[in-house]
């Protein structure tokens, strides 16, 4: 159960790392908000319970990253500026690719 446990509690700092990276990516990071309700939906209500699992339920990563979204939206660098000159350019070089 320690390791488990362990495992939990190194799991929510990773994740804000990552979205942290992501946002001085030019990324928004209010989308990992709806990547964490898609990935609970997929659950089907089975990932609502911390207790013996590897990784925190689903209702607190979407309550977590919902916050630190929030707060690091304040900390887009500002050579992102608007996303659609980054789309626009993205999409001149992959053309209409779907991935």
């Amino acid at each position: 159960i320690t390791w488990v446990t362990g495992v939990q509690t190194c799991a929510l700092p990773i994740y804000y790392i990552g979205l942290k990276l992501a946002t001085r990516a030019c990324f928004d990071p209010r989308a990992a908000t709806g990547l964490w309700q898609r990935m609970a939906a997929a659950e089907g209500g089975r990932g609502n319970v911390d207790f013996l699992s590897t990784h925190p339920a689903s209702g607190k990563r979407v309550e977590k990253v919902t916050k630190w979204a929030k707060e690091m939206m304040e900390e887009i660098p500002e050579e992102c500026g608007p996303m659609e000159r980054q789309a626009g350019e993205f999409r001149k070089r992959v053309g209409r690719a779907r991935w």
